[in-house]
Protein backbone atom coordinates (compact mmCIF):
# COMPACT_ATOMS: atom_id res chain seq x y z
CA UNK A 1 0.00 0.00 0.00
CA UNK A 2 1.19 3.66 -1.21
CA UNK A 3 1.51 6.09 1.69
CA UNK A 4 -1.22 7.91 0.17
CA UNK A 5 -3.57 4.79 0.27
CA UNK A 6 -2.20 4.26 4.21
CA UNK A 7 -3.32 8.02 4.09
CA UNK A 8 -6.60 8.09 3.21
CA UNK A 9 -7.22 4.71 4.66
CA UNK A 10 -6.87 6.08 7.89
CA UNK A 11 -8.27 8.95 7.33
CA UNK A 12 -11.56 6.86 6.64
CA UNK A 13 -11.35 4.63 9.94
CA UNK A 14 -11.21 8.16 11.85
CA UNK A 15 -13.84 9.53 10.33
CA UNK A 16 -16.13 6.46 10.90
CA UNK A 17 -15.04 5.81 14.62
CA UNK A 18 -17.92 4.98 16.81
CA UNK A 19 -18.92 6.43 19.98
CA UNK A 20 -17.80 5.26 23.00
CA UNK A 21 -20.53 3.98 25.14
CA UNK A 22 -19.54 4.44 29.06
CA UNK A 23 -21.06 3.76 32.23
CA UNK A 24 -21.49 5.55 35.66
CA UNK A 25 -17.74 5.68 37.21
CA UNK A 26 -16.61 6.52 41.00
CA UNK A 27 -14.65 9.23 42.00
CA UNK A 28 -10.80 7.26 41.74
CA UNK A 29 -11.00 4.52 39.00
CA UNK A 30 -8.07 2.21 37.42
CA UNK A 31 -7.41 3.57 34.13
CA UNK A 32 -6.72 0.67 32.72
CA UNK A 33 -10.12 0.58 31.19
CA UNK A 34 -12.05 1.12 28.28
CA UNK A 35 -11.03 4.13 26.45
CA UNK A 36 -10.32 5.62 23.07
CA UNK A 37 -8.25 7.85 21.29
CA UNK A 38 -8.79 9.25 18.02
CA UNK A 39 -8.08 12.16 15.88
CA UNK A 40 -5.34 13.62 13.71
CA UNK A 41 -3.27 16.64 14.16
CA UNK A 42 -0.77 18.82 12.85
CA UNK A 43 2.22 20.96 14.29
CA UNK A 44 6.24 22.32 14.10
CA UNK A 45 8.73 20.87 15.50
CA UNK A 46 10.43 22.90 18.30
CA UNK A 47 14.02 24.14 17.57
CA UNK A 48 15.03 23.75 21.04
CA UNK A 49 14.29 19.92 21.16
CA UNK A 50 15.23 19.28 17.28
CA UNK A 51 17.52 22.09 16.05
CA UNK A 52 17.82 20.00 12.93
CA UNK A 53 14.63 19.85 11.94
CA UNK A 54 13.21 23.23 13.24
CA UNK A 55 10.28 24.80 12.19
CA UNK A 56 9.12 21.62 10.35
CA UNK A 57 5.74 20.29 10.17
CA UNK A 58 4.72 16.77 11.55
CA UNK A 59 1.38 15.59 11.29
CA UNK A 60 -0.09 12.16 14.34
CA UNK A 61 -2.89 10.35 13.51
CA UNK A 62 -4.55 7.93 15.73
CA UNK A 63 -7.43 5.45 16.25
CA UNK A 64 -7.29 3.28 18.69
CA UNK A 65 -9.03 1.90 21.66
CA UNK A 66 -8.81 0.02 24.70
CA UNK A 67 -10.79 -2.59 26.77
CA UNK A 68 -9.82 -4.88 29.61
CA UNK A 69 -9.33 -8.25 29.37
CA UNK A 70 -8.37 -10.78 32.15
CA UNK A 71 -4.63 -10.89 33.07
CA UNK A 72 -4.21 -7.97 30.46
CA UNK A 73 -6.00 -4.93 31.27
CA UNK A 74 -3.76 -2.69 28.80
CA UNK A 75 -4.82 -4.72 25.87
CA UNK A 76 -5.50 -1.87 23.56
CA UNK A 77 -6.11 -2.50 19.57
CA UNK A 78 -5.76 0.45 17.00
CA UNK A 79 -3.34 2.14 14.63
CA UNK A 80 -1.34 5.58 14.19
CA UNK A 81 1.17 7.16 11.70
CA UNK A 82 3.01 10.17 11.77
CA UNK A 83 3.97 12.04 8.66
CA UNK A 84 6.95 14.26 8.50
CA UNK A 85 7.18 16.80 5.70
CA UNK A 86 10.05 19.30 4.70
CA UNK A 87 9.41 22.91 4.51
CA UNK A 88 8.86 22.85 0.86
CA UNK A 89 6.63 20.00 1.30
CA UNK A 90 8.31 17.21 0.25
CA UNK A 91 8.57 13.91 2.60
CA UNK A 92 10.79 13.55 4.46
CA UNK A 93 9.34 10.53 6.31
CA UNK A 94 5.93 8.86 7.06
CA UNK A 95 5.72 6.10 9.15
CA UNK A 96 2.93 4.21 11.30
CA UNK A 97 1.70 0.91 12.94
CA UNK A 98 -0.36 -0.61 15.50
CA UNK A 99 -1.53 -0.23 19.13
CA UNK A 100 -1.08 -2.54 21.42
CA UNK A 101 -1.64 -0.40 25.15
CA UNK A 102 -3.41 2.83 25.96
CA UNK A 103 -4.11 4.45 28.98
CA UNK A 104 -5.96 7.54 29.89
CA UNK A 105 -7.43 9.48 32.50
CA UNK A 106 -9.02 13.02 32.12
CA UNK A 107 -7.37 14.72 29.34
CA UNK A 108 -4.17 12.66 29.21
CA UNK A 109 -3.75 9.61 27.65
CA UNK A 110 -0.57 7.53 26.94
CA UNK A 111 -0.31 4.83 23.81
CA UNK A 112 2.58 2.49 23.05
CA UNK A 113 2.45 0.46 19.92
CA UNK A 114 4.82 -0.74 17.32
CA UNK A 115 6.11 0.76 13.92
CA UNK A 116 4.55 -1.74 11.05
CA UNK A 117 5.55 0.48 8.09
CA UNK A 118 7.20 3.02 6.81
CA UNK A 119 8.33 5.77 3.59
CA UNK A 120 11.48 7.29 4.97
CA UNK A 121 13.12 9.08 2.06
CA UNK A 122 15.06 11.61 4.80
CA UNK A 123 17.02 8.16 6.04
CA UNK A 124 15.91 5.22 3.51
CA UNK A 125 18.51 2.56 5.44
CA UNK A 126 16.89 3.35 8.84
CA UNK A 127 15.65 0.40 10.91
CA UNK A 128 12.07 1.38 11.60
CA UNK A 129 10.18 -2.27 11.68
CA UNK A 130 9.42 -3.76 14.59
CA UNK A 131 10.73 -0.94 17.10
CA UNK A 132 8.25 0.03 19.46
CA UNK A 133 7.43 3.70 20.02
CA UNK A 134 5.12 5.95 23.00
CA UNK A 135 2.70 8.51 22.30
CA UNK A 136 0.96 10.97 24.64
CA UNK A 137 -1.97 13.00 24.06
CA UNK A 138 -3.28 16.23 26.02
CA UNK A 139 -6.56 16.74 24.53
CA UNK A 140 -6.99 20.37 25.61
CA UNK A 141 -9.61 23.26 24.71
CA UNK A 142 -6.82 25.77 24.49
CA UNK A 143 -4.69 23.46 22.66
CA UNK A 144 -4.15 20.00 21.96
CA UNK A 145 -0.60 18.61 22.64
CA UNK A 146 1.43 15.48 21.80
CA UNK A 147 4.51 13.75 22.29
CA UNK A 148 6.51 10.87 21.40
CA UNK A 149 9.45 8.88 22.31
CA UNK A 150 10.69 6.34 19.31
CA UNK A 151 12.71 2.98 19.61
CA UNK A 152 14.20 3.56 16.26
CA UNK A 153 15.75 6.46 17.70
CA UNK A 154 17.06 4.99 20.20
CA UNK A 155 14.86 5.73 23.16
CA UNK A 156 13.99 3.42 25.12
CA UNK A 157 10.25 2.55 25.68
CA UNK A 158 8.34 0.66 28.21
CA UNK A 159 4.24 -0.36 28.71
CA UNK A 160 2.25 2.52 30.01
CA UNK A 161 5.15 5.31 30.12
CA UNK A 162 6.00 8.29 28.02
CA UNK A 163 7.30 11.67 27.76
CA UNK A 164 5.11 14.78 28.36
CA UNK A 165 3.46 16.13 25.70
CA UNK A 166 5.83 18.69 24.66
CA UNK A 167 4.78 19.50 21.41
CA UNK A 168 1.73 22.27 20.84
CA UNK A 169 -0.18 21.34 17.63
CA UNK A 170 -1.60 24.16 15.28
CA UNK A 171 -4.67 21.97 14.50
CA UNK A 172 -5.82 19.27 15.90
CA UNK A 173 -8.96 16.98 15.76
CA UNK A 174 -7.41 14.48 18.71
CA UNK A 175 -10.00 13.51 21.36
CA UNK A 176 -9.40 11.18 24.43
CA UNK A 177 -12.79 9.50 25.71
CA UNK A 178 -12.21 7.70 28.76
CA UNK A 179 -14.81 7.30 31.82
CA UNK A 180 -11.88 7.77 34.43
CA UNK A 181 -12.02 11.14 36.15
CA UNK A 182 -8.73 12.65 35.92
CA UNK A 183 -6.63 15.59 34.86
CA UNK A 184 -8.05 18.62 33.70
CA UNK A 185 -8.12 22.21 33.15
CA UNK A 186 -4.47 24.31 34.33
CA UNK A 187 -2.72 26.88 32.42
CA UNK A 188 -1.83 26.49 28.84
CA UNK A 189 1.94 27.11 29.42
CA UNK A 190 4.42 27.84 27.15
CA UNK A 191 4.82 26.74 23.38
CA UNK A 192 8.61 26.15 23.58
CA UNK A 193 10.01 23.06 23.10
CA UNK A 194 12.11 23.76 26.33
CA UNK A 195 10.97 26.67 28.26
CA UNK A 196 11.98 27.10 31.87
CA UNK A 197 11.06 24.37 33.84
CA UNK A 198 10.20 24.39 37.81
CA UNK A 199 7.43 22.44 39.76
CA UNK A 200 7.20 22.71 43.89
CA UNK A 201 4.51 21.47 46.05
CA UNK A 202 3.57 18.60 48.49
CA UNK A 203 0.48 16.17 46.98
CA UNK A 204 -1.33 14.42 49.91
CA UNK A 205 -3.42 11.70 48.34
CA UNK A 206 -4.58 9.77 51.58
CA UNK A 207 -2.59 7.21 51.73
CA UNK A 208 0.18 8.31 49.87
CA UNK A 209 2.80 12.20 50.29
CA UNK A 210 5.18 13.59 47.46
CA UNK A 211 6.94 16.51 48.10
CA UNK A 212 8.68 17.57 45.24
CA UNK A 213 10.65 20.53 44.72
CA UNK A 214 12.62 20.41 41.34
CA UNK A 215 14.09 22.98 37.67
CA UNK A 216 15.44 23.01 34.40
CA UNK A 217 16.54 25.85 33.00
CA UNK A 218 14.94 27.27 29.47
CA UNK A 219 16.50 25.52 26.69
CA UNK A 220 18.31 22.98 28.91
CA UNK A 221 17.61 19.14 28.21
CA UNK A 222 15.83 17.72 30.76
CA UNK A 223 18.85 16.07 31.52
CA UNK A 224 19.68 19.10 33.31
CA UNK A 225 17.18 19.19 36.03
CA UNK A 226 18.02 19.19 39.90
CA UNK A 227 15.81 19.08 42.82
CA UNK A 228 14.71 16.43 45.24
CA UNK A 229 11.67 14.03 45.87
CA UNK A 230 10.49 12.53 48.99
CA UNK A 231 7.52 10.07 48.72
CA UNK A 232 5.94 8.51 52.02
CA UNK A 233 3.39 5.63 51.85
CA UNK A 234 1.98 6.00 55.01
CA UNK A 235 4.04 4.62 57.97
CA UNK A 236 5.55 1.67 55.74
CA UNK A 237 8.16 3.74 53.20
CA UNK A 238 9.75 7.13 52.99
CA UNK A 239 12.36 7.69 50.60
CA UNK A 240 14.29 10.71 49.25
CA UNK A 241 15.36 10.81 46.06
CA UNK A 242 17.25 13.54 44.08
CA UNK A 243 16.28 14.89 40.69
CA UNK A 244 17.84 13.69 37.41
CA UNK A 245 15.83 14.63 34.91
CA UNK A 246 12.59 17.06 34.70
CA UNK A 247 10.16 17.69 31.60
CA UNK A 248 6.89 19.77 31.50
CA UNK A 249 4.64 20.60 29.32
CA UNK A 250 1.49 23.45 30.05
CA UNK A 251 0.32 21.64 33.52
CA UNK A 252 2.02 18.23 33.36
CA UNK A 253 5.57 17.68 34.39
CA UNK A 254 7.41 14.05 34.86
CA UNK A 255 10.37 13.86 37.33
CA UNK A 256 13.14 10.99 37.00
CA UNK A 257 15.21 10.83 40.16
CA UNK A 258 17.56 8.26 41.78
CA UNK A 259 16.67 7.07 45.43
CA UNK A 260 19.65 8.30 48.10
CA UNK A 261 17.87 7.68 51.52
CA UNK A 262 14.99 6.23 53.05
CA UNK A 263 13.31 3.62 55.67
CA UNK A 264 14.15 0.57 53.44
CA UNK A 265 17.56 0.61 52.28
CA UNK A 266 17.18 -2.06 50.10
CA UNK A 267 15.68 0.85 47.18
CA UNK A 268 18.48 3.11 47.97
CA UNK A 269 20.31 3.78 43.99
CA UNK A 270 16.88 2.49 42.56
CA UNK A 271 15.16 5.32 40.39
CA UNK A 272 11.63 6.45 40.87
CA UNK A 273 9.44 8.97 38.05
CA UNK A 274 6.79 11.00 39.38
CA UNK A 275 4.23 12.58 36.92
CA UNK A 276 2.02 15.36 38.85
CA UNK A 277 -0.71 17.34 37.01
CA UNK A 278 -1.17 21.44 38.02
CA UNK A 279 -4.72 21.43 37.39
CA UNK A 280 -5.74 24.56 39.63
CA UNK A 281 -8.58 23.22 42.07
CA UNK A 282 -7.28 20.09 41.82
CA UNK A 283 -4.28 18.28 40.82
CA UNK A 284 -3.21 14.58 40.27
CA UNK A 285 -0.02 12.56 40.34
CA UNK A 286 0.78 9.18 40.25
CA UNK A 287 4.46 7.17 40.44
CA UNK A 288 6.36 4.72 38.67
CA UNK A 289 7.84 2.89 42.09
CA UNK A 290 11.82 1.73 42.54
CA UNK A 291 11.52 -1.61 41.51
CA UNK A 292 9.71 -1.36 38.37
CA UNK A 293 11.44 -0.19 34.92
CA UNK A 294 12.10 3.42 35.38
CA UNK A 295 12.89 5.59 31.62
CA UNK A 296 14.06 8.97 31.64
CA UNK A 297 12.21 11.97 32.12
CA UNK A 298 9.26 9.03 31.12
CA UNK A 299 6.02 8.41 33.53
CA UNK A 300 2.74 7.41 33.41
CA UNK A 301 -0.45 8.86 33.31
CA UNK A 302 -1.06 11.22 36.56
CA UNK A 303 -4.75 10.03 37.11
CA UNK A 304 -4.59 9.64 41.28
CA UNK A 305 -6.44 12.72 42.65
CA UNK A 306 -4.52 14.92 45.74
CA UNK A 307 -7.01 15.20 48.37
CA UNK A 308 -4.46 18.07 49.57
CA UNK A 309 -2.14 19.97 47.37
CA UNK A 310 0.01 23.28 46.73
CA UNK A 311 1.70 22.30 43.80
CA UNK A 312 2.81 24.75 40.90
CA UNK A 313 3.98 23.56 37.80
CA UNK A 314 5.49 26.29 35.35
CA UNK A 315 6.91 26.07 31.82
Amino acid sequence: MTTRSRLRALAIGLATTLPLVGGTTAAVADPATTVSVSGSGHGLLPGDRFPMWAGEPVTFGLDAHATPQPGNPWHATGQWQAVHTEPDGSLYAAFGGTIDTLTAAGSLAVLNGVVTWKNNPGNPDLPMIGTPVALSVADRPDGDRVGFAWGFAGEPVAPGQAHVPFLALDQSTLTVHTPVPGPRGGVPGSRNGLPERHIKGTLDQGGRKIKVNADAPAGAPPSAATGTITISDGAATTFDATVTELDASGPVAIATATVTAGSDRSLIGRRISVSVYDGGRFDWADVVPPGQEVLPYQGVVPWRPAIRSDLTVLD
